[in-house]
């Protein structure tokens, strides 16, 4: 009779351990508040619109530059840059004289980073920048975007945007108004591969925000040829209203 005294508790030892185990699976699986309120994510592509539900973001260009400055700092091309003759409307714009491509190239140094006189002076990059031009529509409510947006690449790392005066952070989207802007990133250009726009845009907060993943449908050619050869500075002009 003595020797069957352990056995008696083998049951309880049992249910014991199969409560914890239990247990450490319910932990294992349980979702954290932070995951609970993240931004919900729609992806999407930059030939359509992609629509969160809270808001629509286009995609209008991706530039590589080796400088980024304000649009409004850069001076504007004379007719004799351009080559125009006065009193001509060349861009069809119903003003006469030169296309206006905010950027005179004799207000540039050697290397594409200076002499802008009362505007500042291009921000360069310590690798390339990547911007982004953008349009998005909130739906039926104001939304600020979110800070900063950021770009994923192909090896895990994500790179977030530089907030600048002239760029989209914290811009003020209204409901129904399409608004126009820019990102910018700074990139090594090693790293840039596969580049996904990730942009949050909501209320008070960002938590359960609509969340706009945007594959920006680089391939390594077309990469190639823009680090070969990326613009010297890219004019931003400050978000707008359309």
């Amino acid at each position: 009779m003595a020797g069957k005294g352990p056995l008696r508790h083998a049951p309880t030892v049992l249910l014991c351990a199969g409560l914890l185990a239990l247990i450490g699976v319910a932990q294992h699986l349980e979702i954290s508040f932070t995951d609970r309120t993240a931004p919900i994510a729609t992806s999407g592509s930059p030939e359509e619109p992609v629509d969160t539900g809270t808001f629509t973001l286009t995609v209008d260009d991706v530039r590589l530059a080796a400088a980024v400055a304000d649009a409004s700092d850069l001076p504007e091309e004379t007719d004799a840059d351009a080559g125009v003759d006065p009193g001509t409307d060349p861009d069809g714009d119903g003003e006469d004289g030169a296309v206006d491509d905010g950027l005179d190239p004799a207000a540039l140094d050697d290397d594409g980073a200076g002499l802008l006189g009362d505007g500042g002076a291009p921000l360069e990059a310590e690798g390339l920048w990547v911007v982004v031009d953008l349009t998005v529509t909130a739906t039926d409510r104001g939304l600020t975007v979110d800070t900063p947006a950021l770009l994923d690449v192909a090896d895990g790392l994500s790179y977030g945007s530089v907030g600048l005066d002239y760029t989209m952070e914290n811009y003020q989207i209204s409901p129904g108004i399409p608004a126009s802007g820019s990102l910018a990133f700074e990139v090594p250009q090693e790293r840039l591969e596969d580049p996904t726009l990730r942009f949050v845009a909501g209320g008070i907060d960002s938590r359960l925000a609509g969340e706009a993943k945007v594959d920006l449908g680089l391939e390594e050619s077309d990469l190639d040829a823009m680090t070969n050869d990326p613009v010297e500075v890219a004019p931003i002009s400050a978000p707008a209203t359309s």
